[in-house]
């Protein structure tokens, strides 16, 4: 049999991103509900966030060259239980005109060094708060890993 015969076998990673689109088909109705949890390291920068309580994960990146932005990835399950962005206030935030907006206020009150909130999915009623932006950035972000 020749090789333009042969069926071309996806690669692990292509295996992968189909997991985590299947497993992601309700994300944003999911995302909402769960409320959101910040914690932010000044000293490195990074933003870390999760849907619900921190769980145990492995990253995806789907950030642009000039900014870290790694999804997390529940192990059993290929849901997507938060994310991480680095370099947060400096390039992110500084790029990221929307983003910048949505936290302004929370980087206002909350300063530059290590803090962390928890936002509450009522909170997604109000039209520019944080959990309307999120779902936003990880459909602009990792639109190849969630289900439209």
């Amino acid at each position: 049999m020749s090789r333009q015969n042969k069926k071309m076998r996806p690669s692990s990673e292509e295996r992968l991103k189909r997991r985590v689109k299947l497993a992601n088909q309700n994300w944003r109705r999911t995302i909402l509900r769960r409320g959101l949890e910040f914690d932010y390291d000044g000293h490195a920068d990074m933003l870390y966030a999760s849907f619900g309580t921190p769980q145990e994960a492995f990253s995806m990146d789907v950030g642009p060259d000039d900014c870290s932005i790694q999804l997390r990835i529940h192990m059993e399950t290929y849901k997507i239980v938060g994310f991480d962005i680095l370099p947060f206030r400096r390039r992110f935030l500084a790029r990221h005109k929307e983003g910048a907006e949505v936290f302004r206020h929370l980087m206002k009150v909350l300063g530059n060094e290590d803090w962390s909130i928890k936002v509450q999915p009522t909170a997604a009623k109000n039209h520019g708060t944080v959990q309307n932006f999120i779902p936003k950035l990880i459909s602009e972000m990792a639109g190849d890993l969630v289900a439209a």
